[in-house]
């Protein structure tokens, strides 16, 4: 099994952002959608995206951008990635140069389609929070649409979870964010690396 690439969402302060240095997160994700609890001025995010430190990806997750949002997270705050809910079509996001990553649902067991170009987020669907709520999607489900596709998978992922989950799932990447929090957009450095650890050294599955 290949390594599995983390990723940490929703930081809001700079000291949680500066102590990831040596965490070995390969991502972090600031949330530019103002409703979210986790939520950060683009201005902010620019900041705390200087912040970062070095060899760390940052990721700018919107919901329902328009092409001129995305172009500005992509020109201000200089995100690596792009994370978009809610879009039916993210292929024209395609043209701002950064890579794109969409995100889906599981609904009633069926299988979302990346677009071609995209890399695909499993997350539960929330039409009011749009991630951050600390439930999982079915993972069995997510293990069949990993064989198949690069697939990051989200959705109510703990230090105390994510170790089987990557051992059934086998995903590409995974996405946390409550799940290492003490409260919304305030992180636990000790979490994190707990969370880092679990999914490199996932558990075995049990041979029957």
């Amino acid at each position: 099994m290949s390594r599995v690439r983390i990723k940490v969402c929703g930081f809001t302060r700079s000291a949680d952002v500066e102590a990831l240095a040596g965490s070995d997160v390969d991502y972090v994700g600031f949330v530019l959608w103002q409703q979210s609890p986790r939520a950060v001025p683009i201005t902010l995010a620019a900041e705390l995206a200087r912040r970062v430190p070095r060899g760390i990806g940052v990721v700018g997750v919107m919901v329902k951008p328009t092409l001129t949002d995305a172009q500005l997270a992509v020109g201000t705050v200089g995100v690596d990635e792009l994370q978009l809910h809610e879009v039916a079509d993210p292929t024209p996001f395609l043209t701002l140069g950064v890579p794109v990553v969409w995100v889906a649902a599981l609904v009633d067991g069926a299988a979302p389609v990346a677009p071609p170009g995209t890399l695909l987020m499993l997350d539960v669907h929330d039409p009011e929070r749009h991630g951050g709520t600390g439930r999982t999607v079915n993972w069995s489900h997510a293990s069949e649409l990993a064989r198949s596709t690069r697939l990051v998978l989200a959705g109510g992922l703990t230090p105390e979870n994510v170790g089987r989950a990557v051992s059934l799932v086998r995903p590409y990447g995974v996405d946390v964010s409550s799940g290492v929090e003490t409260s919304p957009g305030f992180k636990s450095i000790e979490r994190i690396r707990q969370f880092v650890t679990a999914a490199r050294q996932p558990i075995p599955e049990t041979v029957s």
